[in-house]
């Protein structure tokens, strides 16, 4: 029984390894998808700047006023990027609930060994637990199935 325990142990910490791995990797795609969108509305804000024509004397639109409506229209605020702090504090919010996340995850992981291991436990201990606990589950199945359903079996 002693090795059976072992290779459970090594199993499931190899799984909390990878899905550890995994759940980091998810977090460092997320941030650097959070960074290449703040890039991405920086460069468009200077390709914006770039793009905008001299307001001098002899322009016709600036002497019709029509420049300065253009102006005020496109100033908005679902135009106005982020400052460095804002997208950092977003970063760091990002970074913060990625975290709670995580420690949720851990904390169901946990649960889900600790009833897998007594599941394990009752199985060997106690196989005529197992079965009559499966045959009562088959008959409330069986009990409240909705009329046009087929009852389903495991196999």
């Amino acid at each position: 029984m002693s090795d059976h325990d072992d290779l459970l142990d090594a199993m499931m910490n190899a799984k909390q390894a990878a899905d550890l791995a995994k759940l980091r990797a998810e977090q460092a795609r997320h941030i650097q998808a959070h960074a290449n969108h703040v890039n991405l509305l920086n460069q468009q804000a200077m390709n914006m700047a770039r793009n905008q024509h001299d307001h001098g004397w002899n322009d016709p639109r600036a002497m019709m006023g029509a420049v300065q409506k253009a102006e005020g229209s496109a100033i908005s605020g679902a135009m106005r990027l982020p400052s460095s702090e804002e997208a950092y504090e977003q970063l760091r919010q990002v970074i913060r609930v990625s975290e709670n996340l995580r420690a949720k995850v851990e904390r169901t992981e946990r649960k889900v060994e600790q009833l897998s291991g007594f599941y394990h436990w009752v199985t060997e201990v106690h196989p005529e637990l197992a079965a009559q606990y499966k045959a009562m589950r088959d008959l409330y199945e069986a009990a409240n199935a909705q009329p046009n359903e087929a009852p389903q079996r495991e196999v």
